[in-house]
């Protein structure tokens, strides 16, 4: 058909993210394994909520239903952990949310 997807492409650097919009709470990492790696890592050692972990390359991501992938660099590769205030039973709402915002 002749279409092309050209996605996004973040065209700043990372040091240029204002932390102050996270508290202060940006990791910037030249490669990692997977940015959720990271977050997770954080997550069980105390991390607060609205850490933001953004990576110029990941070597080991994951896609949807476990796919391997990496990402070179040029793109915006990034998990934002947060630790909202929901029953447990509401937790499923996150999923929903998210998908209506993107």
């Amino acid at each position: 058909d002749g279409a092309r997807r050209l996605g996004y492409r973040y065209m700043g650097d990372a040091d240029r993210i204002d932390p102050a919009a996270f508290g202060g709470r940006v990791t910037a990492l030249a490669v990692t394994t997977s940015t959720q790696d990271v977050a997770r890592r954080a997550a069980q050692m105390g991390a607060p909520g609205d850490s933001l972990y953004i990576a110029e390359r990941q070597a080991s991501g994951r896609g949807r239903l476990g796919r391997a992938w990496s990402s070179g660099p040029g793109g915006l590769w990034f998990t934002l952990l947060i630790r909202p205030r929901l029953a447990t039973a509401e937790a499923s709402l996150l999923t929903l949310a998210a998908g209506v915002a993107v």
